[in-house]
């Protein structure tokens, strides 16, 4: 079982609201799909599923105020069942609990990989530098 925690939805925000769950206990989610509608200070967010599962368990109901960091849900994820950012980078920056032998803090060319900050979903980078000339 993973446990998936809240993860910073904005710059620093320390909790956020629960508005609404697009799930259920017992539900089959696919990586991306949105799980539940959060409001912070300020925005409301749809926080997407990490990876592909069942939902065992789902940590507060419509009003409850989750801290940042806090068990958001539970579920069982399927073997090699991924989102469209590496397992690696989405737990690591998504904030979900996973056991460390889970873990594979490598891409896809075996280079270590920093820590880009959090991020909900996929979020793509390059190297490319892109300069105004006037």
């Amino acid at each position: 079982m993973r446990v998936f925690k809240l993860p910073d939805l904005g710059e620093g925000l320390p909790d956020a609201e629960i508005v609404e769950w697009f799930v259920a206990e017992g539900d089959h989610i696919e990586a991306d799909q949105p799980m539940v509608s959060m409001e912070t200070a300020k925005a409301v967010v749809d926080v997407p599923a990490p990876f592909t599962g069942t939902i065992t368990k789902l940590h507060g109901g419509p009003g409850d105020v989750i801290d940042t960091g806090a068990p958001l849900v539970s579920f069982d994820a399927e073997e090699g069942a991924e989102s469209g950012a590496d397992e690696s980078e989405s737990e690591a920056d998504a904030g979900a609990d996973v056991a460390p032998d889970e873990t594979d803090s490598s891409d896809d060319t075996g280079d270590a990989r920093e820590d880009s900050g959090t991020v909900v979903g996929a979020m793509e980078s390059s190297g490319q530098v892109v300069t105004d000339s006037v």
